[in-house]
């Protein structure tokens, strides 16, 4: 109803063997409880902004958390079970999830604790926003 052009999901994730940020998207449609997305017309428009997105993110960390990487819906547990994560299969404009740190990590929890680590995440967040949807940003 909003009409969005891009919407973004941001979560934290949990892994006794991780760190870092990942930026996941849909490559495929998946299907539950009936409902079946992302749209052809969605996936291409998430394909064409995805990589400028996780590639400003991570410049704009400038090192600040480890870079997990750009990966599809399909490398998360709930993805591989649908073919896409249910944010992805509902949502009708892109959609992009940040796992913006790994929780169970000390030296994450350290920088999403803190107020400096929040400001620059953010930023870095909203200039990736910036970077994929191609216009500029006046602040």
């Amino acid at each position: 109803k909003a009409k969005a052009d891009l919407m973004i999901r941001l979560h934290c994730d949990h892994d006794a063997n991780s760190s870092g940020i990942a930026t996941y998207f849909a490559d495929k449609r998946g299907t539950i409880g009936g409902k079946t997305g992302p749209t052809k017309g969605v996936l291409s428009k998430v394909k064409s902004l995805v990589a400028a997105f996780h590639n400003s993110l991570i410049k704009n960390l400038n090192g600040m958390l480890r870079d997990r990487g750009l990966k599809t819906d399909r490398q998360t547990k709930v993805g591989a079970k649908y073919g896409a994560l249910i944010g992805s299969i509902h949502c009708e404009c892109p959609s992009i999830l940040v796992e913006m740190c790994v929780l169970s990590n000390v030296e994450d929890e350290k920088v999403i604790s803190s107020r400096a680590g929040r400001t620059k995440l953010a930023m870095a967040l909203l200039q990736a926003v910036v970077s994929a949807r191609n216009f500029s940003l006046k602040y």
